[in-house]
């Protein structure tokens, strides 16, 4: 439907090219530009800058979707997407909208129902959102485009009954953070959080005390499959942590209700019983942050549960941090042979498990190990720079194979860039034909 004329400025200069490599590409902003006919409103030699601004400012194109082409239900999924973050699990998102929509059927009067969430998610598919099935059919969602995202964060931003609606109705632990902040900071990136009132804060730690025995976490991760193209989506199970260590950061430096909380539930959870490395790093950052006259426990007794929770180098790593919390009762400790042998069975188990192509890594993180603990290591040191040598030897033959087998082997001939543009022109100008 586009006028020829206003093609041909699109095609000279190679200005669709500006179009199809911009950041915010999407065939919902082709889509807009043609049902909108903007031809009719600038001249030919006006129409790439005009077609380019929608990509620059594409706020205005998913203001007029949202509002015109979406019903409640899907613009409330949306919005509670946006605070739940992505990529989320389906099963997730399903749960944190029929929570919203149960909880605020009073002010909405919009009921749920799985038949319509499922209805929602394939209207929105390809547009507003995208999904994505792995090996094991467990399906997740994501952002069509990142500037969606933005536009979200802008439309809710000053719409505070709405914020509140959202953040009483949580039920994952991202919710409260991933849009949400309690920063004063003017810098450029806080365009992409909504800053809470105190009104809101209060909300926030009074929603998490309610739910907090039940909270859930929606983080997820792509989980590939060595020498295999499966991959799953791999959802994190320890959290509670991370998750006080947020509240910390974020709701106890404004609010004395959150902070009394963090004080509350970590006396509970002072003595560590978890094996992952990001919960561990949380653990110690709160020891480091916390007035720990606060807390009632035992120095030994919190460094040997650690201990009991070590099964990686990295998590050796994390350990090391406690001296400068505990430098008296680190130093006992380490020193102790229970602590050494520990420390050697990791070692054995990395050195047993460990692919050859890590085996650099490797020797560093057992040098660091002698670096921060009193062990010596030498001997398997030198036991696996001699397997580190054997393997690049091994690789050398293998390459030196295949260029005996590519010898015959012609490099097919690249295109100039001067060709590839007249084979670009070529297809334009076949369109317009």
């Amino acid at each position: 439907n586009v006028p020829q004329t206003y093609l041909m400025n699109l095609i000279e200069n190679e200005n669709y090219l500006k179009l199809v490599n911009h950041k915010n590409y999407n065939p919902r902003i082709l889509e807009t530009v043609i049902n909108r006919k903007i031809w009719e409103h600038c001249t030919p030699e006006e129409f790439t800058k005009a077609f380019k601004s929608y990509f620059d400012n594409p706020q205005s194109v998913w203001l007029f979707t949202f509002e015109n082409s979406l019903d409640k239900f899907s613009q409330y999924s949306l919005l509670v997407l946006l605070t739940i973050g992505t990529p989320v699990l389906l099963q997730d998102l399903e749960l944190a909208v029929k929570e919203f929509l149960i909880k605020n059927n009073y002010k909405y009067f919009i009921g749920f129902d799985s038949i319509t969430f499922n209805r929602t998610i394939q209207e929105l598919e390809n547009t507003f959102i995208r999904t994505q099935k792995d090996s094991y059919n467990s399906i997740v969602v994501e952002y069509q485009n990142p500037s969606i995202q933005d536009f979200l964060v802008n439309y809710l931003r000053d719409k505070n009954d709405l914020i509140n609606s959202l953040i009483d109705s949580s039920l994952f632990v991202g919710q409260f953070f991933n849009i949400f902040t309690t920063n004063d900071n003017t810098n450029i990136t806080i365009n992409r959080f909504i800053k809470l009132s105190e009104e809101q804060i209060q909300t926030s730690i009074n929603r998490i005390k309610t739910i907090y025995d039940q909270i859930k976490t929606s983080r997820v991760i792509r989980l590939t499959q060595n020498k295999s193209d499966n991959f799953s989506w791999y959802k994190f199970s320890s959290f509670i942590y991370s998750f006080l260590l947020e509240i910390h950061n974020e709701l106890a430096t404004k609010n004395t209700d959150a902070k009394n909380f963090i004080y509350e539930k970590f006396q509970e959870l002072v003595l560590l019983d978890d094996t992952s490395q990001t919960e561990q790093n949380s653990y110690i950052t709160l020891l480091s942050n916390l007035d720990l006259t606060k807390l009632s426990f035992n120095e030994e007794e919190l460094l040997d549960k650690f201990i009991v929770n070590l099964q990686w180098l990295d998590n050796l790593e994390i350990f090391a941090k406690i001296e400068n919390i505990f430098p008296t009762t680190y130093k006992d400790t380490t020193s102790d042979l229970t602590f050494k042998i520990k420390i050697k069975e990791i070692v054995n188990e990395e050195m047993n498990s460990t692919d050859d192509s890590d085996i650099y890594d490797l020797i560093n993180k057992i040098k660091l190990v002698e670096t921060n603990f009193p062990v010596d290591y030498q001997k398997e040191i030198e036991e696996l720079e001699k397997k580190e040598t054997e393997y690049h030897e091994y690789l050398e033959s293998q390459v030196d194979f295949y260029l005996e087998d590519e010898k015959e082997y012609v490099e097919p001939k690249e295109l100039s860039d001067i060709e590839e543009n007249e084979i670009i022109n070529q297809i334009f100008n076949s369109l317009l034909d």
